[in-house]
């Protein structure tokens, strides 16, 4: 046996450099074969990234939302890995890259607007390394939900009508005047208002606009938009006004007593005329009736007023049908009323400033008869209110004597005119000319008769004389009276 082991050793050992050359030169050819035939490399390999376990974006009664889902689900992963030829390309098949959305809460994440960032897994490698780990090795998702929110519609006319006509912005309709939009919350919560743009420019009747896209903007005027945004459509109606104006007048009287020794001077309001607007028809009858005059102001406002005061009256209940103020502000009209007290004055007129028409002083009615002026001077009390007596210039008294004043040779007299401003009266009695007629000639009797004739005729004539003054001086004091209850009645309109 041990002649046998060590004679097979003996042969094992023969030539033993050439043997390990040998079987060194047969492992090398091996590998030499082996490569050239399935050699061993390294790629990279790209893949589209999928998503697993997308059902927790449906669970529950939120609606999530992945606002970059589209940028995610395109995006693609390179894997390096290393293998044979062989072992590669079974691999390119079987090789995933996976992002996996049960890992997180994603419902809270959407609730919060959170941005997370999911870590990229590899699978199906086969027989081949992976190199390194894949690129990009992790994915931002931009998490949020889906919400309602209802958003005011306005409506933007763009361009101009002409001058004569006038777009308002209370009166355009616009149905519905609310939308629901649904949207993701980053979107939506950026929306400030919604508008309808509409082109106005030269138009001059109504126009009107049935499912009208609508556009968000954010408060800075920026549009907002979004292919996961659903904004409805809205029916738009703008009408077109022709102008108009009408002009104020102030009120003719008031109703009431103001206190004793006081009264109204004067009268003032603003605005003069109010800008106004309306259908075609309704100004065109604007422009035919007369300017609206305001109703008399009423006691309430007089009773009682020693001072200026100012009544507010609202002018809208005077606009005729189908007219409206362009400025609804300015529906207020103001009337000023200036009330003053009675102030009296006395003026003393001396005879120079007489005027005596009718017969001139010193005039003849024959060359026989005269007229003379006895009254030498007249003092008058005038009242009127303060301003008005301010206004009072010189006064130049008018006696008007007739032919029936020259009958009658002696003394008499006669009212005087004094043509006062309108609210100006005069304090007790009016004052009268005085006068004498001298010189009458002869009567037709002769100068046997004359005196007896001359007296009878005299005394008749004296007779005439004091019922035609006691005649005169009833017709004028009713006269004075009568026109003094106009001045009054004046004072109050």
């Amino acid at each position: 046996m041990k002649k046998v082991t060590s004679k097979l050793w003996k042969n094992i050992l023969r030539n033993l450099p050439w043997k390990l050359a040998a079987f060194f030169m047969a492992v090398g050819l091996w590998f030499v074969i082996i490569n050239l035939v399935d050699p061993v490399s390294t790629t990279t390999i790209s893949v589209q990234l999928q998503l697993l376990n997308e059902d927790v974006l449906t669970d529950g009664s939120d609606h999530i939302h992945i606002a970059n889902i589209a940028a995610v689900r395109n995006q693609t992963v390179s894997i390096t890995v290393s293998g044979t030829l062989r072992s590669i390309e079974e691999t390119r098949d079987s090789l995933v890259a996976y992002i996996d959305l049960s890992t997180f809460d994603i419902v809270s994440a959407a609730r919060n607007a959170e941005d997370i960032s999911i870590t990229i897994h590899t699978a199906g490698l086969g027989n081949v390394d992976q190199v390194a780990a894949p690129s990009p090795s992790s994915i931002n998702l931009v998490m949020d939900t889906i919400i309602e929110r209802e958003f005011s519609v306005g409506v933007e006319p763009t361009g101009e009508v002409p001058e004569e006509f006038i777009q308002m912005q209370e009166f355009i309709i616009v149905t519905p005047d609310v939308l629901t939009v649904r949207g993701p919350s980053r979107i939506l919560n950026r929306i400030e208002h919604l508008v309808r743009r509409v082109d106005i420019d030269g138009e001059t009747i109504t126009i009107f606009e049935a499912d009208s896209e609508v556009w968000a903007f954010d408060t800075g005027g920026g549009r907002v938009t979004s292919q996961h945004m659903h904004i409805g459509t809205v029916d738009v109606e703008i009408p077109i006004f022709r102008r108009g104006r009408i002009h104020i007048f102030p009120p003719l009287h008031y109703i009431g007593t103001f206190p004793e020794g006081y009264g109204l001077y004067e009268m003032d309001w603003y605005p003069r005329y109010v800008d106004v607007a309306g259908e075609e028809d309704a100004i065109a009858a604007v422009w035919d009736i007369s300017p609206i005059r305001l109703n008399a102001i009423q006691a309430e406002y007089i009773e009682g007023r020693i001072e200026n005061f100012t009544v507010p009256v609202n002018f809208l209940p005077y606009l005729p049908p189908g007219v409206f103020l362009i400025d609804p502000d300015q529906h207020m009209v103001y009337v000023d009323m200036f009330v003053e007290p009675y102030v009296q004055q006395i003026f003393v007129i001396p005879s120079d400033y007489f005027n005596i028409t009718g017969r001139p002083q010193g005039a003849a009615v024959t060359p026989d008869t005269t007229v003379t002026v006895l009254t030498e001077e007249i003092t008058l009390t005038l009242t009127a209110l303060r301003s008005v007596m301010a206004g009072i210039g010189d006064i130049t008294p008018t006696a008007f004597l007739g032919n029936q004043h020259f009958l009658i040779e002696g003394e008499r007299d006669v009212s005087f005119d004094f043509g006062l401003p309108a609210g100006v009266r005069i304090v007790g009695d009016t004052p009268r000319l005085a006068f004498r007629i001298d010189n009458l000639m002869p009567n037709e009797y002769g100068d046997d008769d004359e005196e007896n004739g001359y007296e009878e005729s005299y005394d008749d004539e004296e007779i005439y004389e004091d019922e035609g003054t006691d005649e005169d001086e009833e017709i004028e004091d009713e006269t004075y009276e009568g026109d003094e209850e106009i001045e009054e009645d004046g004072e109050e309109d």
